[in-house]
């Protein structure tokens, strides 16, 4: 005969329900905004009279309402990315705070220790969903595996303080008000010990090591997730009690998501090997790189999507990820510069002559736009964030080249990137010679050098020729941000210009500090109401924020549809 269902059971599964509701509401209203968006601006694009008519006013107005809550949500907010982060979060938060206390005997404490642990059983399939590098939001929402993994990460927090605040209130419990000490050595209750532990330790690697050793934290990471998976769903193995059932969910998420991006990788890797090039260092310094092109190229991949790289030979059970700089008939080329673990290793091996190594990707991923819908796209980067900028600026030039007519004459791009060192531009010099082959009036790629150096050069490309050379320059001060350093005098602040002057020079090198919200706002000042504009950064969280703000303010009724992409190196 089955077990009947207990009440405090009952109660426990309606609060799961409310939680599940909340957050299946909240997305449902995300991918509503998200196609909405996504059509209107389809719809406006092939209409042959823009003005606003009949119903189409309606629909106008609608998205001059949203662009006024855009605007309110993508700015940056202290300790949060954006205030729409921090509505979410604070949203989030507030309903697991509120389940705690809903349908419950406020008299046994046992009611609160129960409740805390299924609901960190029921955050735990959230946290695993958002997880997921497959994930179907990229589709619905337009929010791929790395701008989730900030709400990854908030659950993860909210899962473990749920776990501990059922792991302190069971004891006092059973010892003080139940006289049972001995219950919490059953062999359940050990299993849930067990996960518990697992997941305080996760918490702990969080602090102690993700910074400075991320590979021992990613591989502790995973084996403690799994150790935890299994182990709670021992703690309380009866299907009655609905534990198994979510812990079954979560862990066949995880492990299709893992089966999928495997059979992919082994696929790439037959028939595949990378030829590996060593990238010189700055005045004999760490910061050197390595160029990486694979034989196979991704059917499906554009410059500035990212994918993940799997070097046997280097790391034979690990892959990291690398923005993608070009795909084409000549391979996958990636540039990953150097730091400790794996990139120190890969670049040891260049150095030491070994190419034609076995290696594979899995990929692509990210949120790459048709960047061919765009009237002016302005890319701007940091350090070694113009991988992605750079791979957003080749993808465009294509996507240009493949359009005709007006719309191939009328698209405006500009690449910035803000280094310390000029020296580091050589590493895409064969990249800068394709940009200037383009002999586009209409593209501006433009250096600014922010570090402190009396005996640096800057590069000036002939855009005829395509070739580079090298004259002495000073620089001011600054980081990798190009963004003014407290302190320093900023009066020489730059503010790049939009008019023929720059355009078609390749590259414009500027030896001062950047204004990330001048540069935004000239770039979107001459756009017209009808176009759109695609501003994407990718750099420092300090960067993204001022890119964030700037973008924001310039999102009014009356001007340009503007988009934001944003990627930061913190993942």
């Amino acid at each position: 005969m089955a077990k009947a269902i207990s009440a405090k059971q009952l109660s426990n599964e309606r609060a799961l329900k409310i939680l599940a509701g909340v957050i299946s509401g909240v997305l449902a209203l995300l991918i509503i905004n998200h196609w909405v968006r996504v059509l209107y601006v389809r719809a406006r694009r092939c209409r042959s009279n823009p003005q606003p008519t009949g119903s189409s006013a309606l629909a106008s107005r609608f998205m001059s309402f949203s662009r006024y809550i855009r605007r309110t949500l993508i700015k940056g907010r202290a300790g949060f990315p954006s205030t729409g982060h921090a509505i979410l979060v604070s949203a989030y938060v507030v309903v697991n705070v509120l389940l705690m206390f809903t349908h419950l005997d406020y008299s046994k404490l046992n009611l609160f220790a129960a409740r805390a642990g299924w609901l960190a059983t029921g955050n735990l399939a959230v946290l695993v969903f958002l997880a997921l590098k497959n994930t179907p939001l990229a589709a619905l929402i337009g929010y791929p595996h790395n701008h989730l993994n900030y709400f990854h990460q908030v659950a993860g927090y909210v899962t473990i303080g749920l776990m501990i605040l059922h792991a302190a209130l069971y004891p006092p419990y059973y010892v003080a008000i139940k006289f049972k000490p001995e219950t919490l050595i059953e062999k359940d209750n050990v299993m849930g010990i067990i996960s518990g532990a697992a997941m305080f330790l996760i918490l702990l690697s969080v602090f102690l090591i993700k910074r400075t050793r991320y590979e021992v934290f990613y591989v502790a990471h995973i084996v403690l997730f799994i150790v935890s998976l299994v182990t709670l769903g021992l703690h309380r193995p009866e299907w009655v009690r609905r534990i198994p059932v979510i812990t079954l969910f979560a862990g066949g998420l995880w492990f299709s998501d893992r089966l999928l991006r495997g059979v992919r990788l082994l696929c790439n890797l037959l028939n595949n090997e990378a030829m590996i090039t060593a990238l010189p260092g700055i005045d004999g310094g760490d910061k050197c790189g390595t160029r990486v092109l694979l034989k196979k190229p991704f059917a499906r991949a554009t410059p500035g999507a990212h994918c993940f790289l799997w070097v046997p030979g280097v790391r034979a059970f690990e892959t990291h990820p690398f923005t993608i700089v070009s795909n084409g008939p000549d391979g996958l080329e990636l540039v990953a510069q150097t730091e400790d673990g794996f990139t120190r290793s890969l670049y040891e091996m260049a150095q030491a002559g070994k190419s034609g190594i076995w290696a594979a990707a899995d990929g692509p991923y990210g949120a790459v736009h048709d960047l061919a819908d765009y009237d002016k796209i302005l890319l701007v980067a940091g350090g070694s964030g113009v991988t992605f900028a750079l791979g957003l600026a080749l993808n465009a030039l294509e996507s240009r080249s493949a359009s005709v007519g007006v719309e191939k004459q009328q698209q405006e791009i500009s690449l910035i990137w803000a280094t310390r060192r000029i020296e580091h531009t050589k590493w895409f010099d064969d990249h800068a010679k394709t940009l200037a082959s383009s002999h586009s009036p209409r593209f501006c790629l433009t250096y600014f050098i922010t570090g402190d150096s009396s005996n640096t050069t800057k590069p000036s490309v002939n855009s005829s020729q395509g070739s580079i050379s090298l004259e002495n320059q000073e620089t001011s001060i600054g980081d990798e941000t190009g963004v003014p350093c407290k302190g320093k005098d900023s009066a020489n602040t730059i503010i790049v210009a939009s008019d023929d002057t720059t355009r078609g020079s390749f590259p414009v090198v500027r030896h001062q500090k950047l204004n990330l919200e001048e540069i935004v706002l000239e770039a979107v000042r001459l756009a017209g109401k009808d176009q759109r504009v695609l501003v994407a950064c990718c750099g420092p969280n300090r960067m993204t924020n001022d890119v964030r703000n700037a973008a924001a303010q310039c999102m009014t009724a009356e001007g340009p549809s503007i988009t934001l992409l944003c990627e930061s190196f913190s993942w």
